[in-house]
């Protein structure tokens, strides 16, 4: 008797992680799957291809839905899109997700203070600050700080 308890107990657990599994490969979006075991940097239409990433781990942080291959992660979406589907911008400019509501200027090479630190915009390109670019204003282009007309 005991021992049908036994074997009765290790069905039941076995279907407990059996249908969670399931749970979690089925809510997944569509165009991903789950997978326990990843980087803990996926790889997206504006990194695709990320070079500095903790290897390869199983554990609750890497549990997740991940995009199918061929397909990246859209950062504005959280969606996974067809690579050939990313939206690039033009030289000098990078897709901004989340980051600041304005972008530094020849004449105000920093962000003015009255401007909101962190928001999530909508999917577009703006200057890339991490690299000392910003808005010729003149031009309309993005161009080293370094490359300002000088303004007085």
């Amino acid at each position: 008797m005991f021992q049908q308890l036994r074997i009765l107990f290790l069905y039941v657990i076995i279907g407990f992680i059996y249908c969670d599994a399931q749970d979690e490969s089925s809510s997944c979006p569509e165009n991903s799957s789950f997978d326990m075991c990843g980087t803990l940097c996926e790889p997206s239409c504006t990194n695709p291809q990320p070079e500095i990433c903790p290897a390869i781990e199983c554990t609750n942080e890497t549990r997740d839905c991940r995009c199918d291959s061929g397909f990246l992660r859209d950062l504005n979406t959280q969606t996974c899109v067809p690579s050939a589907l990313c939206r690039t911008c033009p030289p000098g400019q990078v897709l901004l997700g989340c980051g600041t509501t304005c972008e530094g200027t020849c004449q105000e090479p920093y962000e003015p203070e009255i401007c909101q630190r962190i928001r999530c915009l909508l999917p577009g390109c703006g200057c890339d600050l991490n690299n000392s670019m910003v808005r010729d204003n003149s031009t309309g282009t993005c161009i080293k700080i370094s490359q300002c007309p000088h303004v007085e």
